[in-house]
């Protein structure tokens, strides 16, 4: 009976596989296409961000203008994608088991993580720009 139960469960197993497989992948392309805008940005701004440090911001504030963009990105993206998925969801109704597609848990789940991976994609830039030196980067053209 068990071998019967594991042919019959090998298809949808392989597509959650598959499926993992494309989840990590995206996720991964997520850290690599913010951390590019926002260390693009961020060179971008590099003057502005040397004026509130020669005016007397400090580097955790600096750290804040910075990571705060980043949570803006993390924050449409998850107010678009989230939508995008319930509305998808009726496709995923065969695939999941023991669990509904539109289950709250794994949603809330999602929003954690890929609030966490744009954060963890701003961080680097952000502290790159904190250690700037206002009087360098402002003569620089």
């Amino acid at each position: 009976m068990e071998a019967k139960i594991g042919q019959s469960l090998a298809r949808p197993r392989l597509l959650v596989w598959i499926l993992s497989g494309f989840a990590g992948g995206s996720l991964v392309l997520v850290l690599l296409g913010v951390y590019g805008v926002i260390a693009y940005s961020t060179a971008q701004r590099r003057r502005e961000m040397a004026i509130m440090m020669a005016l007397g911001a400090g580097r955790s504030r600096i750290v804040r203008v910075v990571l705060a963009e980043g949570l803006l990105y993390a924050s449409l993206g998850v107010g678009i994608g989230v939508p995008a998925a319930l509305a998808a969801s009726r496709l995923l109704r065969t695939v999941v088991y023991g669990i509904a597609p539109t289950d709250p848990t794994t949603y809330a789940a999602l929003a954690v993580t890929v609030t966490g991976v744009v954060l963890a994609a701003s961080l680097e830039p952000a502290l790159r720009v904190s250690r700037l030196n206002p009087s360098r980067a402002l003569n620089q053209d």
